[in-house]
């Protein structure tokens, strides 16, 4: 009796499940149609009144009429300038629009698969597209243009609630998830309060809502010192530093615009807009790589290597600047005049001169006080080089193997598998765990073989207790012949393996195999003497 009355629970629980998850999957494309189709139909409306009037698109500092005589002087079209800028427009929101369907058609299931597409498909029309959108509306039956702004324009709740819900779908602090309710009800009664009456709505309202923001942002603050993880402070670092990267971009051409439309048109236009969109793209994009965990630590090297060269950039022109003004001095007192030929070209020899020691001296400065975690793998392990591939057997040269990786990356486990004579990968020198926690055997997937072939390390973020294989192999022509593959745990500070670090692995792998092989070939010459 008991097991008829249990062994149902399961699939009605399913079964309910699925339902709502239905739901969920039908209410979020109904949200992101909200503002895909309204847009794509305002496109040419707003396409050909652009044409007509380019003045609405210019930069504070720019005329109407100096854009159209300079566009007109360079052999283009007054309309050129539209053209351009819907064109961006278009690349801005394929990019939103395809990170989108990626979250929801990988998870549908989740609520990264519901809330974010439905903020991304909107969040590119409702900061810097609402004109095309409110164009597309008049396409709109006349009973249902209320509805689709409501469902639209809820972008911004969901937005604020998401505040307190990235990365990992839990409020924290605890009590923060009887806040998430409130952008909801805010939005609603500001909705009916503007419907109903013709008087601006009530300061408290506003209020509330930039309150809402506020803890909101000290939701995350907290979350990133005192509850996430090390990867969830990854997937935080990558939005934040797209904002920032947006945020920049749009003081740029403030800044950059000083060049004269009529000499160069399409080079103060680039200057004006490519910062901007390729700022703007990369926003959803450093949210799919957060969600999807994808490439997540990367980020490091990023924000490195924007560190070294805007550090770099930064010296060598001030060095290049206070070189010029002293060699003009010098030759101001030693033939009576500046010279505008020989202090540049001066300069600029200085520059090439100190550039190398310059970039070389402000890395390791920057990695030491940043980076200590950073690794070389290619140092300290000798026994992979041909000079010892005569005096090693391949025991002593997987052990070294084993230990070398263990110790300079500190991933628990590192275990070595090779193949026995049916060609079966066999478990064999390891560190980090008891033999028994471990496979015995390995059988790569296809996925794995694929990766391999394509000169990438497999990682497995879900697949316990294995982050990453590492193939030992050596280069065919069309495949690699594997001599077996290295598979690293979880590295002991919580950390994951960034591209750099995989591409040391990879390389390692094939020096590894190199080793391997001929270890190998000396075997076989020597049971044939």
């Amino acid at each position: 009796m008991a097991k008829r009355s249990v062994t149902p629970q399961p699939t009605r629980r399913k079964g309910k499940s699925s339902f709502w998850i239905f739901v969920a999957r039908l209410i979020t494309l109904i949200g992101m149609a909200s503002n895909i189709v309204p847009t794509l139909m305002g496109l040419p409306i707003m396409l050909h009144k652009l044409q007509q009037d380019g003045a609405a698109l210019l930069p504070d500092s720019w005329e109407a009429s100096t854009l159209h005589s300079a566009a007109l002087a360079n052999g283009y079209s007054q309309e050129i300038w539209a053209d351009t800028v819907v064109a961006a427009d278009l690349l801005i929101l394929v990019c939103y629009w395809s990170v989108a369907f990626l979250l929801f058609w990988r998870y549908s299931d989740r609520w990264v698969g519901w809330l974010v597409p439905y903020i991304l498909t909107g969040l590119g029309v409702g900061t810097l597209l609402v004109d095309y959108w409110n164009s597309g509306l008049q396409f709109v039956a006349h009973g249902l243009v209320s509805i689709v702004e409501v469902i639209a324009v809820s972008i911004w709740p969901a937005f604020m609630a998401s505040l307190f819900l990235f990365p990992n779908g839990q409020a924290v602090p605890r009590w923060t998830r009887y806040l998430l309710v409130l952008p909801a009800l805010i939005f609603t009664a500001t909705f009916l309060y503007d419907f109903s009456s013709d008087a601006e709505v009530p300061a408290i309202f506003q209020v509330i809502t930039f309150g809402i923001l506020l803890a909101g942002v000290g939701s995350q603050i907290y979350r990133y010192f005192k509850a996430s993880t090390v990867g969830q402070r990854q997937q935080t670092k990558w939005v934040l530093i797209a904002l920032g990267i947006l945020v920049v971009s749009f003081m740029l051409p403030t800044v950059l615009l000083r060049a004269s439309l009529e000499s160069s048109f399409w080079g103060t236009v680039v200057l004006a807009f490519l910062p901007r969109v390729l700022a703007t793209m990369f926003l959803p994009i450093a949210m799919a790589i957060s969600f999807t965990r994808y490439r997540l630590w990367d980020v490091d090297s990023l924000v490195n290597r924007a560190l070294i060269y805007g550090a770099l950039t930064t010296v060598l022109a001030a060095v290049f600047a206070a070189s010029t003004v002293i060699v003009n001095q010098l030759l101001s007192s030693l033939i009576g005049q500046q010279s505008t030929s020989y202090s540049p070209v001066i300069s600029a020899v200085l520059i090439a001169t100190i550039f190398q020691p310059t970039r070389k001296w402000l890395e390791e400065r920057i990695e030491k006080r940043f980076y200590p975690h950073k690794t070389d793998l290619s140092q300290g392990l000798v026994e992979v080089g041909s000079d010892f591939w005569g005096f090693i057997a391949q025991p002593d040269l997987l052990s070294a193997s084993v230990r070398h990786v263990h110790e300079k990356l500190g991933a628990t486990p590192v275990v070595v598998y090779v193949p026995d004579s049916k060609g079966i990968l066999r478990r064999g020198e390891l560190r980090g765990a008891a033999a028994a926690n471990l496979p015995a055997t390995l059988t790569p997937s296809k996925d794995t073989l694929k990766e391999f072939n394509n000169k990438h390390v497999d990682t497995l973020e879900a697949a316990a207790p294995f982050a990453a294989l590492v193939p030992l192999y050596v280069a065919g022509r069309q495949t690699l012949e594997l001599r077996g593959v290295l598979a690293l745990g979880a590295k002991k500070d919580g950390r994951g393996y960034s591209g750099d670090e995989l591409k040391a692995l990879y390389e390692l792998g094939g020096k590894i195999g190199l080793a391997l092989l001929a270890v190998a070939l000396r075997q076989t010459r020597k049971s044939a003497k």
